[in-house]
C-alpha cells in the first residue's frame, strides 16, 4: 500500500531471481501519484505512458534490460518460448495488424536502462529520457506533481488548479479526451510547456473495463501496418475515425501550435539556432538573462551527442517548405495568429514529413521549431518541439 504522504514521481521495483541456475534482475517501473486529498503543486508534469505502452514489444521476454542497452522500436529479442510480442510497431504472429494492446501487462520498454541509441550516446525516447527533466526540476527546487496521459484521459478536468502543465519526452499517443481537456484548460487561462516532439501524432481510445488501448494507424510510410486497410481505420470502442490526430479533427497545431516534421534516427541529434529577431524575447531575459554573444546555437552540450533535437521533431505550419504537396480535394490549413518562432533546428537536404504524411527531401529543411504562442482562444504555450529537450536541459552551458 502506497503511503498517503508518498512523493509523486516515477519509481522502479527490482526483482532478483534465478532461472536454470542463471541470475536475473528485473526492473518494474511504476508511477506514484499524489493523494487526492493533498494540495496540488504549481506544476503538473505528464508522463508519456501511452507511448511507453505503444512501444512495449516483447513484454514477456526474460532478458529485459536492467543495464543500459539499445531497445528497438519493435522491442527486444523475444524469449525462446515465443510468448506474445506484438506492439503498435510489430504485427501479430501471422501478420495481422496490431490495433490493440493490453494495459495490464509488463512494459519493459519503460525500464530505467532502455536506450534508443548506442550506450556511449545515452539517448532514450521513452521513460528513461523523461526522467532527466524530473531530476532537473528536483535539482532546481521546483515543486511538481507527476501525472500520466491516462490520468488526463480519465479526468479531463485534472489540470484545473495547476499553474502549468509540462508535456515531456515523446508524447505521441493522445485521446480526444486528453486533447479537449488541455484545450479547455488553456481556454480558461492555463499555460503549457511542451518539452516533447512528435506530440499528439496518433489518436487512441481506451477501454478500462477490458484493460485495452486501441490505435489504428493507416499508411506504412508513417508507421501504419502493412495489412492495415483504410476501411479498418475506425475504432471498435467509439466507432470514430482513427489514425493521425489531424485526420480525426484534432490537429496538434490548433492546440499547441506545431505539427510533426518526421524522424531521423536516435543518434543524430541537433541544437537550435536562435532567431535573430527573438533574442530579446522575455523568455531569454527572465527569470535569468541568456545572451548569445559567443554563439548562435543552444539546446545541448557544445560537444558530444547530448542535444535537444532528436530523434523526432515538430514545426509550424508556415515552416513546411514548400508548404506541402496538396492532394486533390484537400486544403492546407491556415496557421493561427500570434505564434512567435524563438529558434529552429534546420538541415540542408533533409527528409521531412509533409502535412499530408508524405516524406520528401527539402533543400532548406526545418526539423524543429521552438515557439511561444499566446493563443487567441486563451492560454499560453511554449513548445520546444523536440523529444530530446529534457535530456539536454542541463547540458547546455548558461550564457551570461
Amino acid at each position: 500500500r502506497v503511503p498517503k504522504n508518498a512523493r509523486s514521481g516515477i519509481y522502479a521495483a527490482w526483482f532478483d531471481f534465478e532461472k536454470d541456475g542463471v541470475a536475473h534482475r528485473y526492473p518494474v517501473t511504476f508511477i506514484v501519484k499524489k493523494s487526492r486529498e493533498a494540495k496540488k503543486a504549481p506544476i503538473a508534469v505528464m508522463c508519456s505512458s501511452t507511448t511507453w505502452r505503444a512501444y512495449g514489444g516483447t513484454p514477456f521476454a526474460l532478458n529485459n534490460p536492467n543495464e543500459l542497452q539499445f531497445w528497438g522500436t519493435g522491442g527486444s529479442k523475444n524469449d525462446p518460448a515465443n510468448p506474445p510480442a506484438y506492439n503498435f510497431y510489430r504485427d501479430h504472429a501471422s501478420g495481422q495488424p496490431s490495433y490493440q494492446v493490453g494495459l495490464q501487462i509488463p512494459w519493459p520498454s519503460a525500464g530505467p536502462g532502455v536506450l534508443y541509441s548506442d550506450p556511449e550516446v545515452g539517448y532514450s525516447h521513452l521513460m528513461r529520457g523523461e526522467r532527466f527533466l524530473h531530476t532537473w526540476l528536483e535539482k532546481q527546487g521546483y515543486d511538481f506533481d507527476v501525472i500520466t496521459n491516462l490520468d488526463l484521459h480519465r479526468n479531463p478536468d485534472l489540470l484545473d488548479g495547476y499553474k502549468t502543465l509540462l508535456i515531456n519526452g515523446h508524447d505521441e499517443y493522445w485521446s480526444r479526451e486528453m486533447y479537449e481537456g488541455l484545450d479547455d484548460y488553456l481556454k480558461e487561462g492555463g499555460t503549457t510547456t511542451v518539452l516533447s516532439g512528435n506530440t499528439m501524432f496518433w489518436r487512441i481510445t481506451v477501454d478500462d473495463e477490458l484493460g485495452i488501448m486501441e490505435c489504428r494507424k493507416y499508411g506504412p510510410n508513417i508507421g501504419g501496418r502493412k495489412f492495415a486497410s483504410v476501411g479498418e481505420a475506425y475504432h471498435s470502442f467509439d466507432k470514430k475515425r482513427g489514425s493521425l490526430m489531424r485526420n480525426c479533427g484534432l490537429p496538434p497545431w490548433k492546440n499547441i501550435g506545431l505539427e510533426c516534421s518526421g524522424w531521423w534516427g536516435g543518434s543524430n541529434n541537433g541544437v537550435y539556432t536562435a532567431n535573430e529577431k527573438s533574442r530579446d524575447h522575455f523568455l531569454f531575459r527572465k527569470p535569468e538573462p541568456i545572451y548569445f554573444s559567443d554563439r548562435d546555437f543552444f539546446g545541448g552540450a557544445k560537444s558530444g551527442s547530448r542535444k535537444a533535437g532528436g530523434h523526432e521533431g515538430d514545426i509550424r505550419l508556415s515552416s513546411y517548405n514548400p508548404a506541402t504537396t496538396i492532394p486533390e480535394g484537400a486544403t492546407f490549413p491556415e496557421e493561427p495568429q500570434g505564434i512567435e518562432t524563438l529558434a529552429s533546428l534546420k538541415r540542408e537536404n533533409a527528409k521531412v514529413l509533409d502535412y499530408f504524411a508524405n516524406f520528401g527531401i527539402q533543400k532548406d529543411a526545418t526539423l524543429v521549431d521552438m515557439i511561444y504562442w499566446e493563443r487567441p482562444e486563451g492560454g499560453k504555450v511554449f513548445n520546444a518541439g523536440a523529444i530530446g529537450f529534457g535530456w539536454a536541459l542541463d547540458a547546455d552551458p548558461k550564457q551570461t
